[in-house]
């Protein structure tokens, strides 16, 4: 008969996850979940002061992907922004490109105009 598959409400010691799952779990403990334990259930590891909830676990994970999908947008308004910007600039050459053309069509309208002295 297989044994439970364990959850954090019917653990009664600490369970290792590297044993369970391999060597790159290795010091990854879910606590067990008695009432006297006010870690009852929760994720530990040997570097962490405290251990962690799996909804806290949750939470930086979807935080972690919400981070990504800012950094994609971030650059994305980045790169529209550089083309907003190098189109502006085409057109303040463009216009004063035009301007110059006007005031010099202009100066040499009034030199055919002026009368003959």
């Amino acid at each position: 008969m297989p044994a439970a598959k364990p959850t954090p409400g019917n653990l009664h010691e600490v369970l290792n996850l590297g044993f369970l799952m391999g060597s790159s779990w290795d010091g990854f403990l879910l606590l067990p979940g008695d009432a006297s334990n006010h870690y009852q259930g929760r994720f530990q590891h040997a570097y962490w002061r405290k251990p962690f909830e799996i909804g806290d676990l949750c939470a930086m994970f979807y935080t972690t992907q919400q981070v990504k999908s800012f950094q994609h947008d971030l650059e994305r308004l980045r790169q529209e922004i550089e083309a907003v910007s190098l189109r502006a600039d085409r057109a303040e050459n463009e216009a004063a490109y035009y301007r110059r053309q006007l005031w010099e069509a202009s100066r040499l309208g009034l030199m055919f105009s002026l009368p003959d002295r």
